[in-house]
């Protein structure tokens, strides 16, 4: 599993869009609209970047490689909106 981990302003959103272009994979995020334009900033306009609403359960999509951007804050958001459930937390390996 990629982990792509640093401090504010060290390059990992310009890390993300050269892992998701590396190993063509969509890129899941809380604010699509706002990575967009990121990833066009950065010269990224091949990327398939998708929020919740872009994600349906019979969607071909679902099938292809993926990261996640702000992984615990996409979780907690995920968990909350479609299960109510309130994520206080979570643990990770560092590999």
């Amino acid at each position: 599993m990629i982990n792509i981990i640093g401090p504010r302003g060290s390059g990992k959103t310009a890390k993300l869009f050269e892992e998701a272009r590396k190993n063509n994979a969509m890129i899941l995020t809380i604010n699509s609209r706002a990575l967009r334009l990121k990833a066009k900033e950065l010269g990224y306009n091949d990327l398939e970047i998708n929020g919740f609403g872009d994600l349906k359960n019979d969607d071909y999509s679902l099938a292809k490689p993926a990261l996640v951007d702000e992984c615990p804050y996409f979780l907690a958001t995920l968990l909350e909106k479609y299960y109510g459930i309130n994520m206080i937390g979570f643990n990770a390996t560092e590999e």
